[in-house]
């Protein structure tokens, strides 16, 4: 087992409902809408893709520039991005996230069924094809969309890239390693 990197850190992206703002009025607390960032042993985890994840992803991407001199030197951006719903305001910075334009990246995205829609089938059809000149299936980066329903859990392994989906039954118990 690799050595586990003991940084916790918290920062509130966007705290905004319904749409951003930009304001004076709005500054002490932000404008944007939902997004916070979580930066737990070394790994990125997202929850919420409003428009307060564009900032956060121009910093992503300043720190990948710098990791190396060249493409193949730098460190791929990695990221778990949790979404509580489909509702705009909680995914709409997505397409303007830079993370998934390299090539590089590895995002794994989770959010629930919607109207007999899986997750991807909504950000497609809700953010990207229709409105936005990037089709989702254009974005450069490697991206796992799925689905999480209310009874699973998600392991994220200091010591491994890809999440886990735990689907919890009933009176169930398990132990997290």
């Amino acid at each position: 087992m690799s050595q586990i990197n003991k940084e916790f850190k918290i920062k509130f992206r966007g705290v905004r409902g319904s749409y951003p703002v930009c304001a004076k009025n709005q500054v002490i607390y932000g404008g944007n809408t939902s997004c916070v960032e979580m930066f737990i042993n070394g790994k990125y985890i997202i929850l919420d893709g409003g428009t307060g994840i564009i900032s956060l992803g121009n910093e992503m991407v300043r720190d990948y520039i710098s990791s190396g001199a060249g493409m193949e030197s730098r460190k791929p951006i990695e990221a778990v991005i949790l979404f509580s719903h489909s509702h705009l305001d909680h995914i709409q910075g997505l397409p303007f996230f830079k993370p998934a334009y390299i090539k590089s990246s590895n995002l794994y995205l989770y959010g629930p069924r919607s109207r007999s829609r899986d997750f991807e089938q909504i950000l497609s059809e809700t953010l990207f094809d229709l409105i936005f000149p990037v089709e989702l299936k254009e974005i450069s980066a490697k991206m796992s969309i799925n689905n999480i329903h209310e009874t699973e859990i998600l392991l994220i392994s200091p010591d491994k890239t890809t999440p886990e989906v735990i689907r919890l039954e009933d009176e169930k118990e398990f132990d997290i390693p």
